[in-house]
């Protein structure tokens, strides 16, 4: 089976599960830690994607490190995962649950890459028409990115806004190079 689909099934499972249990907040923040830990600590990468580490040996670890601060829903989904050896697949779960999450309660992210902070007058008119436009609350996800030089880059679902100077002078360079070699 395509491993998307894979994800996906997992994901709305356990997505479902966690509605229905009324702990889908706490599932979103026991994965955010998971994700974390994805992200950040190659031992745990390694201990999931291992075939060497039996579906047990994980389980145990699994419990004893996170069986007080996770929520039962998120205990039994990653002993469900390890069961069926499907954990190289919990960074796409959790990708997949956290956009049903958004649909959920009608989030809408958007990504926004500057060279300094955001002012809240900018986020405040960006947060206006976006909610005026689609009826979603909106969520703000920054990231500061020298590079940029100025402007910002702005992602809100499949739509990228580019206004950065260091975008403007590669188009420039493109166009240059294009008529010169003509």
């Amino acid at each position: 089976m395509n491993q998307s689909k894979i994800a996906i099934r997992y994901a709305r499972a356990v997505f479902q599960t966690s509605v229905e249990a009324g702990v889908v907040e706490k599932v979103k923040d026991d994965f955010g830690v998971l994700d974390h830990f994805l992200r950040t600590e190659e031992v745990f990468r390694y201990l999931l994607s291992s075939p060497l580490v039996s579906s047990h040996q994980k389980n145990t670890i699994f419990i004893n490190s996170f069986s007080e601060h996770f929520s039962t829903v998120t205990i039994e989904f990653m002993k469900l995962l390890s069961r069926n050896r499907r954990e190289q697949h919990l960074e796409a779960v959790i990708r997949n649950f956290n956009e049903l999450y958004k649909k959920y309660k009608g989030l809408m992210v958007v990504e926004i890459q500057s060279v300094t902070p955001v002012s809240d007058a900018i986020r405040k008119k960006i947060t206006d028409v976006l909610h005026e436009r689609f009826q979603k609350q909106v969520q703000f996800q920054e990231f500061i990115n020298p590079e940029l030089i100025g402007g910002f880059i702005m992602q809100v679902e499949d739509f990228r806004y580019d206004t950065s100077v260091s975008s403007q002078l590669k188009n420039m360079k493109d166009k240059l190079t294009s008529k010169t070699n003509e």
